[in-house]
């Protein structure tokens, strides 16, 4: 995010009220086809990572959680954003099986079919899914646009 650009949505913002936000909707991300690592020798491995935007609105972000479920770790967080015209993307879903984390990183990426957006600054809400085979992680680290905001462990 340039700073100039986020000052001026704030300065908008507060000078004349926010619109009634994007007139596209927010992108999905998906599943981007890399399976991590892999690692070996019976520890735990990626074999399917997703994410979906489920909201991107007037707000703050920068908080996430994790959940462990049966074969799979579930990450759900609220990203911040210049604008409500972003979605959620994930850039890698890395497991370590030398410390046992995974590592899961995600960004706000600007809508490129956006028309107009809100002047305010914005929560993208996702919710990520990383699949294993072999156990689960014992631990998860979640960033947000490469800053850590959260950990986790079973």
């Amino acid at each position: 995010m340039k700073r100039r650009e986020f000052l001026g949505s704030i300065a908008a913002a507060a000078g004349t009220g926010a619109l009634a936000g994007c007139l596209s909707s927010p992108g999905g991300g998906g599943d981007d086809g890399d399976d991590g690592d892999g690692g070996g020798g019976g520890s735990p491995s990626v074999s399917d990572r997703s994410i979906e935007t489920t909201d991107a609105a007037c707000g703050s972000g920068g908080d996430a959680s994790v959940s462990y479920e049966d074969e799979s770790v579930l990450v759900r967080g609220s990203l911040s954003a210049s604008d409500p015209c972003h979605h959620a993307e994930l850039k890698s879903a890395e497991y370590d099986a030398g410390s046992d984390t995974l590592t899961v990183s995600v960004a706000a990426v600007e809508n490129e079919d956006a028309d107009m957006c809100s002047q305010c600054v914005a929560a993208v809400d996702y919710e990520a899914r990383i699949e294993f085979d072999g156990g689960l992680p014992g631990s998860v680290v979640v960033e947000h646009d490469g800053q850590e905001v959260t950990t986790g462990s079973r």
